[in-house]
């Protein structure tokens, strides 16, 4: 029985620069990685998945056919999960802000351009009195984030 559940995405990525690079040594130069335990990790891998995936040459590492199935999967995978990473990274939450329902449209909309501005994602108002908004804060709902306030002199 093999341990699928074993293979961590470390060993992809070693799996896959091995591949690439076609040598154990300039894999490890790449990864920064000793090269005997990169051997040792390429072994552990292939124990896991059950086969050879590599069939080692005078000259460096060559592909066997699991080999090619594997990295074709990993190389993909590893792909979408630095871009779902990166997604993640840049993903926008929204801001929950607390207003009274007597608060004007206009002072509304100069609120969401002001947070716009700030760099702050979609703005999502959420109408509720003072004591409402002391439990929403308290319970995460909304965030209290401090503006600075600007005077201005009279003219």
């Amino acid at each position: 029985m093999h341990d699928h559940q074993g293979v961590e995405l470390r060993h992809l990525r070693y799996f896959v620069t091995v591949a690439e690079e076609g040598t154990m040594t300039e894999a490890a130069r790449v990864l920064r990685i000793a090269q005997p335990s990169l051997s040792q990790q390429i072994s552990a891998l292939e124990r896991r998945v059950g086969a050879k995936l590599f069939h080692r040459r005078p000259k460096g590492m060559e592909l066997t056919e699991g080999g090619r199935i594997l990295y074709a999967s990993a190389s993909r995978t590893l792909a979408e999960i630095e871009s779902s990473l990166v997604q993640a990274r840049d993903a926008r939450c929204p801001v929950h802000v607390g207003v009274c329902g007597t608060v004007p449209e206009h002072l509304l909309a100069r609120v969401e351009r002001v947070l716009n501005e700030d760099g702050s994602p979609d703005v999502e108002f959420a109408e509720a009195d003072s004591r409402q908004q002391l439990d929403l804060l308290r319970t995460g709902t909304l965030a209290y984030r401090h503006y600075p306030t600007t005077t201005r002199k009279p003219q």
